[in-house]
């Protein structure tokens, strides 16, 4: 990773907060049934909180900041935790609609 590829990482993280939101809006905005209030939930949190994780990143691609940028990945890290919390939550929301898949940002 390079100074120089930080501008392309950034359009494809503007892109994916505002996929993120759209969801969060979505689930934050949509009522569900009540066996799933629960679940819904607890996806609006991951979304939250990957959108935060997000926005952390984005402000180390603005400052080109290789390093703080490098340090976000990695498995358990800034990044990965959010976005495994969500697939979890997607894993436990999707339980109650059999059949149905709730649409992954990208």
């Amino acid at each position: 990773m390079t100074v120089a590829f930080l501008p392309a990482c950034g359009k494809r993280v503007t892109a994916f907060q505002a996929a993120v939101l759209r969801h969060e809006r979505y689930v934050t905005t949509t009522a569900p049934p009540a066996s799933a209030a629960a679940a819904a939930r607890s996806l609006a949190a991951t979304l939250r909180d990957m959108q935060r994780a997000f926005t952390a990143l984005a402000a180390r691609i603005k400052q080109r900041d290789v390093a703080g940028f490098l340090a976000m990945g990695g498995l358990g890290g800034p990044i990965d935790t959010p976005i495994t919390a969500f697939v979890s939550a997607v894993g436990t929301l999707d339980a109650e609609f059999p059949g149905e898949s709730f649409p992954l940002p990208g």
